[in-house]
């Protein structure tokens, strides 16, 4: 057995790290951290990190950032992809898609 194998990363650990990213005062209007969050996700997700998957929560916070962006078709697709992977529907997630359909 490899001494050096790594423990798969924590799902709460990386939704967590969004949830920081996301919610960072990096400009006045925080687009740029939603747009940052979205980017360490599909960054992450790509390099296959431990092979992690997300769950509800981090599909809540893409959601956000997707509309916080004033990106809604992609907050759709995200939110197609939570219905899609089986997990509990979250009303935050709801919450997000109809405040950023009024936004």
């Amino acid at each position: 057995m490899n001494c050096f194998l790594r423990p798969p990363a924590s799902v709460y650990a990386f939704t967590r790290v969004l949830t920081v990213v996301a919610r960072a005062d990096s400009s006045p209007s925080l687009r740029h951290s939603a747009a940052l969050a979205v980017s360490l996700f599909n960054t992450m997700a790509q390099a296959g990190i431990n092979k992690m998957a997300a769950n509800a929560f981090t599909f809540g916070i893409l959601i956000r950032c997707f509309c916080t962006v004033g990106r809604l078709d992609l907050a759709f697709a995200a939110f197609g992809q939570l219905l899609k992977t089986g997990w509990r529907l979250q009303v935050m997630a709801l919450n997000q898609l109809i405040k950023g359909l009024c936004d």
